[in-house]
């Protein structure tokens, strides 16, 4: 099962998104930033989401910490249409389509549909 963590500052946005998440199979937390370093020593994650509400340095802090204390954890920061020139990227440079094949690799792999795929 893959393990997400939701980062955002607005709670609704997250329970919306963490239940449609949910819906897909996997298990699925959401925290406020003031609270994501108690998430994170908590349990590992496969895949942290870091929600438009995020500022820039919050979103960029996080993602440092994960980086160097979780390297294999994949990091995946959704933007608003404000910031035009980093729309839909991702923290390690990846494209979105790239990010999205990734996504349904993993999901597949914790599900067990696929063994001894590498990328």
């Amino acid at each position: 099962m893959l393990h997400i963590l939701l980062i955002g500052e607005n709670l609704l946005l997250l329970s919306a998104t963490a239940a449609a998440l949910r819906r897909s199979g996997a298990d699925v937390e959401s925290s406020c930033f003031s609270d994501a370093p108690r998430h994170l020593m908590q349990r590992g994650f496969d895949l942290l989401v870091l929600c438009s509400t995020l500022t820039e340095q919050k979103a960029e802090a996080v993602s440092r910490l994960v980086q160097q204390e979780w390297p294999e954890t994949r990091i995946l920061q959704v933007l608003s249409g404000k910031r035009p020139e980093k729309v839909a990227t991702v923290l390690h440079g990846e494209s979105t389509e790239a990010v999205q094949s990734k996504l349904k690799l993993l999901t597949c792999e914790r599900a067990g549909l696929m063994k001894n795929y590498s990328m």
